[in-house]
């Protein structure tokens, strides 16, 4: 799943860079491009995570079946990742925010990189 996923972002990556914003008169397909591409990296980064957070917890490895606290921190997990990047997109034409997103963002990757090390 998660080649797959890679793909189309970097397909949707790919089409915004080829396609050239003076030549196109079109502003509806640069808008259905970006909200594509920020959808697509908003999943496969939510995915990634979550991949990395069970995984790290021994699921499908050691677990079998996720009890319902692991199902709940999974589902928090997700949804503050989720939420983040589409905060990180938004936020990408004001200077000041998109300073404080991206340190709230390396702080829930710090925090769950130190979460999946105590799993681990």
């Amino acid at each position: 799943m998660v080649p797959i996923m890679k793909s189309i972002e970097s397909l949707l990556y790919t089409l915004e860079y080829k396609n050239c914003p003076w030549e196109s008169a079109d502003v509806a397909q640069d808008a259905y491009l970006r909200m594509g591409k920020v959808t697509e990296v908003t999943f496969t980064q939510t995915f990634i995570v979550a991949l990395f957070f069970m995984l790290s917890k021994g699921w499908n490895i050691t677990l079998q079946q996720v009890d319902r606290n692991q199902a709940t921190n999974l589902t928090l997990v997700m949804g503050l990742v989720y939420l983040m990047y589409s905060a990180y997109f938004l936020s990408s034409d004001f200077a000041g925010m998109k300073t404080f997103v991206d340190g709230i963002l390396a702080f829930i990757y710090f925090l769950l990189f130190a979460t999946n090390m105590k799993s681990i």
